[in-house]
């Protein structure tokens, strides 16, 4: 498959998002599915559309990164092989791992299609106790964002024993203007 960048932990790509998959790596994996094979109920078309929506959700985070507020003053953690994107850490991949210029932090950011639950806090704890294990300096401290459409009350109540991982929403909004 020719979207897989890092050979040697391939499986961590196929955890979270995907991008720039080609059409022949797509046909691959899938076969060549009818369309009524494809959709078969509003929950599949409603599935496709999630997924669809965290690659895309990805793309647009790392195309506008200096756009966005963070709430923080984030750069994407970069070193001689990696640019901050998919970040390998260990058999996983991190979505993006940023660096916070003001406090010196690590920040691992995890994004989920839709509605989360707080199965996504056990995740990020992973990635933060590799990152503090196997990047962090001594004097630096090592938090999470997680970034979801919705977020649900298990989410919720999980996050309130825990420091060092916020949560936050994003919304897509689109408007067409009439061309006078």
């Amino acid at each position: 498959l020719k979207f897989i960048e890092n050979k040697e932990f391939w499986g961590s790509y196929l955890q979270g998002g995907v991008r720039q998959i080609t059409e022949e790596d797509f046909r691959l994996i899938v076969g060549n599915p009818s369309l009524s094979q494809q959709i078969k109920t509003t929950l599949d078309l409603e599935n496709q559309h999630e997924f669809a929506l965290e690659m895309h959700l990805e793309e647009f985070i790392f195309q506008n990164w200096s756009k966005i507020n963070w709430d923080s003053n984030l750069e994407l953690f970069t070193n001689d092989e990696q640019n901050g994107r998919q970040y390998p850490a260990g058999p996983w991949s991190i979505d993006f791992l940023a660096h916070d210029r003001d406090s010196n932090d690590i920040v691992v950011i995890e994004l989920k299609k839709g509605k989360t639950s707080d199965a996504v806090v056990g995740q990020t704890l992973r990635y933060i106790g590799w990152v503090n294990e196997n990047l962090a300096n001594e004097d630096q401290t090592v938090r999470g964002i997680i970034i979801a459409h919705d977020i649900d009350d298990a989410l919720k109540y999980s996050l309130k024993g825990i420091s060092n991982i916020e949560a936050k929403t994003y919304k897509v909004d689109f408007h067409l203007s009439a061309f006078v």
